[in-house]
């Protein structure tokens, strides 16, 4: 597998690339006989690749480089970057670490233009686009710094940069960083981006238009002055010469604020005649500004208030000798060239400052005092300000980042840097709903602009509302935090959360693409409903310099504009993650693979057992293809799924993953952590909430047939005869088909890969939902719920269901952290389903059923029963003795009787970063792509459960 790399007008070069292990294997290095060929538009999308552009200039021929300078100087120059992605749907922030972090090195690029080719295996494409069924994801570059340590966007943004700008005019390169989205092609199985990468510093150049006499009267008569030209010099002074990667305009004067000297090696800057110098008639300049800096100055932005007390406001120290002898002698003078304009007082990065300045005035003869002089100034975007050499007026339009979040606010302002009046000329509204069908695969819902403006109409009020502010230079997006309920043109309600039709006993309807586009191609406007929003809102906004978006000012209407990205998260918000789907028949017959899906519990790559007894002459055999004493009877066995029934329960591959940072008034619910202080790996205890250190010892169980219905009963201090019989197999005590006793071994938890301590362990430090009354309404900040995968279709007892928990693992989701829901998480995804939220995640068809949660079995309700009660029916304190049903539909509820099982993870505690795949294989295949790790820590403060 190799990465190509693509440098403009160079070839193809990769130097000391590196890729995860765990992603790419077989890396090789592509040269420029590769042999790969470069395609005439490199950045488009080719199959199996994400393509990935950079850019740090909108220049696009050699000619336009060498000509302005920056090849010689390296301004453009991109010599490595590092990329990092993670997918955009979810609530991952600039903190969390990137679901893909790659380095690349020696890439040369000196026109400032570099295309990247990463293959995207399943893997890699499941992790980015994946969530959600998301069309897109988001991708960080930093470029020309070494990462080091630097595990997340937020850690690169604020990597320390420092410069040789105080000893060196020639830099050797300059940092950049920008972000973008990455847009992905099912169909093609590509993905694209182009990245506008920013530098850090900003650039200025001093043109001097100066009087070649001066008259000076004094005294004793007139003086004439003449300056030295080639004599004149200029140096930076309170210039900020170290900041971040995404730099702060706050410098440390003691340690970031630098001054150039005339005794500093290159110290000084000089000027070179320009006799091309346009004539003040023909270019509408007040002078012919004849001598030019040779190489320009440069800065971190820093910013000040302009105060005669202020240390560190950036300005010019001009130098111009004088004579009044025809050159015997020469008096120096010194001027203070501010490097903004009057009343600003701030430099921004990026951003390349042109001062023309007309000397014709004999300056301060104290350095330290210079004279103050204004001048002129025009600025551009350091990447665009030789493109139109026509332009004298020099435009800039610059945004510091282009991804913005939002959390539970409705509006957001963003600040540009521009030089002409702007406005908003595009701006679209995605949102996202996960119950269209019992698949409940998630799909995301657009509202344009031209949607916008109808639902102002006939809805009585629109959607969102942008405005650029042209005196403070400010973006403003505004959207409230509610469901728009969708209509069509004739005014009738567009249905989002219910396309679930019943196909009998069978899973029900699934979502194909086909079937959302219908449904939201009939979307109109939209009317504001009083209910909060459950998902993230994402923002698309495009603005553009007005006289260029109308095509007044003559300019190519591509160029001047400016895309920012904002995501808007509500104080309660839903996204799914996919785990694979694949036909039903996987999950039902016997696969020596086990079951597709990534699912795993206690170290075995979980399969669903089918097997059949037969009774022949009195006696029962097992016509299973496992050993009945490795195997547990599929009616108790605890690591046994329900995978994606075919039965009228549930079908839906999608881990839910429920972030709630504020909840509505009047809430019966808690935010807090709901798991005890204690360790408890032994999980067997009516208490759990206590210190518990006991290893998991080996236990025996027999299943016994009561009646009209069957149950399981744990064998205390079984005698070595009784152990022989459980391993054995049956007991058949006469003809009767259901008058035997089978019995098993639960042999506790196996030793595995573990991500911290000694490895291989076994279950060390598992803290499990404390399990008293008063912690029942407790529910997690940001909690994931398991797939259907991790539902048990066989009963379970209460121990059965906090093991299969401590011991269950779903994709990167390792184990050792997941763990019984409180009774109020079990009713608040219950209440999120019958509000058509999400689909069902807890139940069946007909009848209820019951689930294990920390305080005790629950009962839920039918689909579609919005009267029942969900309610605990059985507790601790009923001493395993409640009075429940006896059918398989209702089954005994105590601690030691059978319930279904279906666990939470606190990913709000964990992170959202799954642990790395063991290998690439590919996941539609019935083979594991993660290793079965034991992921459980110890707090370092066990009274703080953030600790």
């Amino acid at each position: 597998m190799t990465v190509n790399i693509i440098k403009h007008n160079k070839g193809i070069l990769a130097k000391s690339l590196f890729l995860p292990a765990m992603l790419f294997a077989g890396l090789t290095a592509c040269t420029d006989d590769s042999g790969i060929n470069i395609p005439d538009e490199p950045n488009k999308g080719e199959s199996g690749y994400i393509t990935i552009t950079l850019s740090n200039t909108n220049l696009t021929t050699r000619a336009e480089y060498d000509e302005s300078g920056v090849t010689y100087l390296n301004e453009n120059l991109i010599e490595s970057v590092t990329l990092c992605m993670s997918p955009s749907a979810g609530d991952r922030t600039d903190n969390d670490q990137a679901a893909y972090m790659q380095t690349f090195e020696g890439l040369d690029a000196k026109d400032g233009i570099v295309t990247l080719r990463i293959p995207m295996s399943t893997e890699l494409e499941n992790r980015l686009f994946n969530e959600n069924n998301s069309e897109s994801c988001n991708v960080f570059a930093a470029v020309n710094v070494d990462p080091g340590e630097a595990k997340t966007v937020a850690e690169l943004r604020n990597l320390t940069i420092s410069s040789d700008f105080p000893t060196e005019q020639k830099q050797s390169s300059f940092t950049m960083d920008g972000d973008a989205k990455v847009e992905y092609d099912r169909a093609s199985h590509s993905a694209t981006s182009d990245i506008k990468v920013k530098r850090s510093a900003a650039k200025f150049t001093l043109a001097l238009a100066v009087d070649r006499e001066i008259k000076e009267t004094t005294a004793s008569g007139e003086i004439t002055w003449k300056p030295k030209l080639d004599g004149m010099s200029v140096m930076m002074q309170q210039g900020v010469g170290k900041s971040q990667l995404d730099p702060k305009p706050e410098p440390n004067m003691d340690t970031d604020v630098y001054f150039n000297s005339a005794n500093t090696l290159n110290g000084k800057y000089t000027f070179e005649y320009d006799a091309n110098a346009q004539e003040p008639a023909e270019s509408g300049l007040k002078y012919k500004y004849d001598y030019v800096q040779n190489i320009p100055l440069y800065s971190y932005p820093n910013k000040w208030t302009g105060n005669e007390d202020e240390r560190h406001g950036t300005y010019l120290l001009l130098v111009v000798p004088w004579s009044n002898d025809e050159g015997r002698t020469y008096r120096t003078c010194y001027y203070h060239v501010p490097v903004v304009p009057s009343g600003t007082y701030e430099i921004a990065r990026n951003i390349s400052y042109h001062i023309n300045l007309h000397v014709g005035v004999l300056g301060s003869y104290v350095p330290e005092e210079p004279f103050e002089v204004e001048a002129d100034y025009y600025v551009a975007d350091w990447g665009s300000e030789d493109l139109e050499v026509d332009i004298k007026d020099y435009r800039y339009l610059v945004v510091d980042q282009n991804e913005y979040t939002v959390n539970n606010e409705n509006s957001i302002t963003i600040p540009f840097y521009t030089s002409h009046p702007t406005e908003v000329v595009a701006i679209n509204m995605k949102f996202w709903r996960f119950n269209f069908s019992d698949e409940g695969t998630a799909f995301s819902v657009t509202v344009t602009k031209e949607m916008n403006e109808l639902s102002k109409d006939r809805g009585g009020k629109p959607v969102f509302t942008s405005n650029f502010d042209n005196t403070n230079n400010t973006l403003t997006v505004t959207h409230d935090l509610t469901i728009w309920q969708p209509y069509d043109a004739a005014g009738n309600i567009v249905d989002l959360t219910n396309n679930v039709e019943s196909l009998g006993a069978s899973r029900k309807k699934t979502q194909t693409e086909a079937e959302v586009k219908a449904v939201t191609d009939r979307i109109a406007f939209y009317k504001e409903v009083d209910d909060d929003e459950y998902s993230m809102v994402e923002f698309e906004v495009t603005v553009q310099h007005s006289d260029v978006a109308d095509g007044t000012s003559g300019i190519d209407q591509r160029l001047y504009k400016e895309t920012v990205n904002i995501t808007q998260f509500p104080g309660m918000y839903i996204t799914a993650v996919q785990n694979n789907t694949i036909s039903n028949s996987a999950h039902t017959t016997l696969e020596g693979n086990g079951a597709y899906g990534n699912t795993i519990i206690n170290g075995r790559y979980d399969p669903h057992v089918s097997w059949g007894n037969e009774y022949n002459d009195g006696v029962f055999t097992q016509s299973s293809v496992y050993d009945n004493r490795k195997m547990a009877l599929n009616a108790v066995n605890w690591d046994y799924s329900m995978g994606l029934s075919t039965e009228n329960l549930n079908w839906n591959p999608n881990m839910y993953l429920v972030t709630i940072t504020n909840l509505p008034e009047n809430t019966e619910f808690i935010i807090d952590d709901p798991r005890s202080y204690y360790i408890n790996n032994y999980l067997s205890n009516d208490n759990v909430d206590s210190q518990n250190l006991t290893p998991y010892p080996d236990e025996y169980w027999k299943r016994v047939y009561g009646g009209t219905y069957w149950n399981v009963e744990k064998l205390n201090n079984p005698t070595a005869a009784e152990i022989q019989t459980i391993m054995n197999g049956r007991v058949v005590s006469s003809a009767s088909r259901y008058n035997w006793t089978q019995g098993y071994k639960v042999d506790g938890f196996i030793s595995a890969k573990a991500l911290s301590g000694e490895s291989p362990r076994t279950l060390r430090y598992y803290y499990p939902t404390r399990e008293a009354m008063d912690n029942s309404n407790t529910v997690a900040p940001k909690f994931r719920i398991c797939s259907s995968y991790g539902g048990t279709w066989a009963y379970l007892t209460r121990e059965m269901a906090r093991r299969r928990a401590a011991a269950y693992q779903e994709l990167g989701y390792c184990a050792g952290r997941w763990r019984l829901p409180t009774f109020g998480e079990v009713k608040f995804v219950m209440e999120l389903s019958r509000q058509n939220k999400i689909p069902r995640l807890f139940g069946r068809e007909s009848g209820v059923w019951y689930y294990w949660c920390a305080q005790g079995a629950v009962l839920v309700p039918k689909r579609g029963d919005t009267t029942t009660e969900i309610k605990i029916v059985a507790n601790p304190g009923q001493d395993g003795n409640p009075g429940g049903g006896n059918s398989a539909i209702a089954p005994f509820t105590g601690n030691n009787f059978r319930d279904h099982g279906r666990f939470v993870y606190d990913e709000w505690y964990w992170g959202s970063t799954p642990i790395e795949p063991s290998s690439n294989q590919d996941p539609n295949r019935n083979a594991p792509i993660y290793t079965f790790t034991w992921g459980d820590q110890q707090k370092t403060n066990p009274e703080n459960p953030t600790n």
